[in-house]
């Protein structure tokens, strides 16, 4: 099995779906790949991956690390993307954790106690 990488921004997130006997979690994760020519790449995260998906946001720079997979269905030939690992490059992650900090600051400043 082939393995990749796609790096880019997050352009969408899929609903999160179970799926077989098992009721294995599966996200669809789009990333855009920037360039003269855009290109709009989904990603299936199966299993825990599929958590890690859904804790991005558009707009979130990622770099996915996926098995190249193919199939063949009545002659006509199918591929698509596994994820085996999603990263945030480190800027992109200290982002995440101040705009963490900030929602739970503005929570402390309403005065609710949950």
């Amino acid at each position: 099995m082939s393995q990749t990488t796609v790096t880019g921004m997050v352009d969408a997130i899929g609903q999160r779906r179970e799926l077989g006997q098992a009721k294995t979690p599966m996200v669809t994760l789009v990333v855009e790949e920037g360039g003269k020519y855009p290109s709009p790449v989904p990603v299936e995260c199966w299993g825990d991956l599929a958590d890690e998906a859904e804790g991005c946001a558009v707009g979130d720079a990622v770099e996915v690390d996926a098995y190249v997979r193919g199939r063949e269905y009545n002659g006509r030939y199918y591929a698509s993307l596994k994820a085996a690992a999603i990263r945030l490059p480190a800027g992109e992650a200290r982002r995440r954790h101040d705009r963490a900090a900030e929602d739970e600051n503005q929570d402390a400043a309403d005065g609710a106690p949950f």
